[in-house]
């Protein structure tokens, strides 16, 4: 009986705290070039190589998807009858690499590896070779009440390391940063 209130507890908990994904915020049928009005990026000029079979399996975090869709398109030559989804998919970040470490993607666009997937790939006899094309952004998002209206770099990086730990330190509220 404990099992099913403990249960039913989580599930309610979820019910009231959804939370929000990315998935929810990027709809992958905007990057179709068979859509309307898709958002893919062209490629200035020729492509130096295309892909007319053996098309590469690509995975990676839903936030690169947009790059890597508009990739996959523009140096792809795809005959009407194709079908992307064994060669273009979005399983995020974690199961992307699980999906090249089991060879079902060629190549996945995602940020640096933790320790526990480089020690999964090592395990399974695979070597990655990480190929880096850009860098990440971080976005701070603060409640409308809190006072602070600017960090400094250094006060990030104070925020992220832990040296930071309470609004107060940079101007406002007496609250606990949560990161």
């Amino acid at each position: 009986m404990l099992g099913f209130v403990a249960g039913y507890q989580g599930y309610l908990y979820k019910q009231l705290n959804p939370g929000v994904g990315v998935r929810e915020n990027i709809d992958t049928w905007a990057w179709r070039p068979d859509k309307l009005n898709n958002q893919l990026t062209p490629l200035r000029g020729k492509p130096q190589i295309q892909f007319t079979q053996n098309w590469p399996r690509l995975d990676g975090a839903t936030a690169a998807y947009p790059i890597y869709a508009s990739a996959f398109y523009a140096l792809s030559v795809i005959p009407e009858d194709f079908h992307t989804r064994e060669y273009l998919e979005s399983s995020r970040t974690p199961d992307a690499y699980n999906r090249i470490v089991k060879g079902d993607a060629d190549i996945i666009f995602v940020a640096q590896p933790s320790g526990g997937q480089k020690k999964r790939a090592e395990e399974s006899g695979i070597t990655l070779l990480y190929t880096p094309f850009a860098r990440e952004a971080f976005v701070f998002i603060v409640n409308a009440d809190n006072p602070v209206n600017s960090l400094t770099e250094q006060q990030v990086r104070d925020i992220f390391s832990g040296a930071i730990t309470n609004w107060r330190t940079v101007g406002g509220n007496d609250q606990e940063i949560q990161t």
